[in-house]
């Protein structure tokens, strides 16, 4: 599901990608004009502005390998930005979901949980951002349904009659694990999700409650709470 930049609460910003561009390769090349007297350090601190910029409006155009080319670029000269982690974070995400990419799903999942270690670990932060945990909810369900593949390749292995002995029990293990990862993803959405929905100003996040009808919907046997939460997530889209 495209996830719209708004309701992800990213910066936005007025269309000043093109002329930021180019400002951002004079001041990277030195080729500024002499009656421009910037030192370096605001040179820098324009250079780094502009990269923060062009990632949000490429992130709202759905251009997210740009967006994320920009964000690095960001981080590259300050690390300590959280909104371009979870910039970096949400366009792997979209790009590995997009492409059927586990490795970025997977580095996505990384990112978001060194944005928690990093700017949520400590005592005197107890306000988590709905963003992180919406995106790892994301991301946690989008890793389970791409165990779902795994999972099926095993299975018609397994149908095979020639299939015997240590192959066989390899097979069997390879597997549980997979099962074992998608029920452990699974649970890591549904958490992530509630998260949101717990706090005041996200108790009526459509968004958020159709992702954890769908996580509701793949763990299976929970019918009553897929219906109740769908309903939901409907009656707040027509809202």
């Amino acid at each position: 599901m495209a996830a719209c930049r708004t309701r992800l609460g990213l910066r936005r910003r007025g269309p000043r990608l093109r002329s930021a561009a180019l400002l951002t390769l004079a001041l990277a090349a030195g080729l500024l004009p002499a009656c421009v007297n910037l030192t370096e350090r605001e040179a820098q601190k324009q250079a780094l502005g502009l990269y923060q910029e062009n990632a949000d409006q490429y992130y709202d155009r759905g251009s997210y390998a740009q967006a994320l080319d920009q964000a690095n670029k960001a981080l590259e000269m300050d690390d300590d930005l959280e909104d371009m982690h979870l910039i970096r974070a949400y366009c792997l995400l979209k790009i590995g979901r997009g492409t059927d990419n586990v490795d970025l799903v997977d580095e996505s999942l990384e990112v978001f949980a060194h944005v928690e270690d990093e700017f949520y670990s400590g005592w005197f932060n107890d306000k988590r951002s709905y963003r992180l945990d919406f995106g790892r909810g994301s991301a946690h369900l989008a890793r389970a349904l791409m165990h779902d593949g795994a999972i099926n390749k095993i299975r018609s292995k397994l149908e095979s009659q020639y299939l015997a002995g240590d192959a066989r029990r390899t097979q069997e293990k390879l597997l549980a694990d997979e099962q074992e990862a998608r029920t452990d993803n699974l649970n890591e959405a549904e958490a992530a999700l509630r998260r949101v929905l717990v706090d005041d100003l996200q108790a009526d996040n459509a968004y958020a409650y159709l992702e954890l009808t769908l996580v509701l919907n793949e763990q299976g046997g929970r019918e009553d709470e897929v219906i109740a939460n769908g309903h939901r997530a409907i009656e707040l889209r027509q809202e």
